[in-house]
């Protein structure tokens, strides 16, 4: 990554501007969307579309019976879906070779935002953290923007964790830029608050408080391991597909 990458973090999809100019935009929603894609894609999912809502997943499905449907709605899976969003539950052979369609409360649509806004979008979780940080090395962008999903139009702890790895990672190779804003820098102070800790920070956010509560502690659980996947989730004509680190 070029030392002079300016680098900004946007703690919602609702408050994200359209760049002014090339960028690389990576989206976050650890809990759980972009876990949940990095798990299909390290499955040998063909690729994830992510969409705004279910009356559009079920319109490509229409179109396209061999598709998969995963979503949610208040954590738990939607009717005639195959999938909730258990990223586990993608390590499955069902998957291989398909295409996933995927429709979340919160990061499926920030996925779609950042879709119309760029042409080179990543998928981040903490399962590829690694992964990504090499890409966003190798494409050396002039503007790195990392959009958190939240949640619900409110700003979550947890994707702000995963930002700051992602910075933390940079900077561990030497790529710390010189244009980091105040808010790229909030997010790599909260990660540096417990990096040895994933499953506790994730656990303590609200997000994850209520995953917990609805019963879904192993997905917190599986959301929390630190570069499980080498992959990288990247937008290509509409979808996302899987890449493998430089080097």
């Amino acid at each position: 990554m070029a030392a002079a990458t300016a680098v900004d973090v946007y703690w919602r999809r609702e408050d994200a501007q359209p760049p002014a100019g090339p960028a690389l935009i990576v989206v976050i929603d650890v809990l759980r969307a972009t876990s949940t894609i990095t798990t299909a894609l390290a499955a040998g999912a063909a690729s994830v579309m992510a969409v705004d809502g279910p009356a559009e997943a079920l319109l490509l499905r229409a179109s396209d019976p061999a598709r998969l449907l995963a979503g949610e709605r208040a954590a738990h899976p939607l009717p005639g879906f195959d999938f909730g969003n258990s990223p586990a539950a993608m390590l499955t052979p069902a998957v291989s070779g398909r295409q996933v369609v995927l429709a979340t409360t919160n990061g499926s649509r920030a996925l779609a935002w950042a879709a119309r806004q760029a042409e080179d979008v990543l998928a981040l979780s903490l399962l590829n953290v690694s992964a990504v940080a090499a890409a966003v090395v190798a494409a050396a962008p002039e503007a790195l923007y990392i959009l958190c999903a939240g949640t619900e139009g409110r700003f979550s702890l947890d994707d702000a964790y995963v930002a700051g790895a992602l910075l933390d990672a940079l900077e561990a190779v030497g790529q710390a830029g010189t244009e980091w804003t105040d808010a790229a820098r909030a997010a790599l102070w909260t990660y540096r608050g417990a990096p040895e800790r994933p499953f506790a920070a994730l656990a303590a956010t609200g997000p994850g408080r209520s995953l917990i509560g609805k019963g879904y502690r192993a997905d917190v659980e599986f959301c929390a391991q630190r570069d499980a996947f080498a992959v990288v989730p990247r937008l290509r004509a509409g979808v996302l597909v899987a890449e493998r680190p430089p080097g």
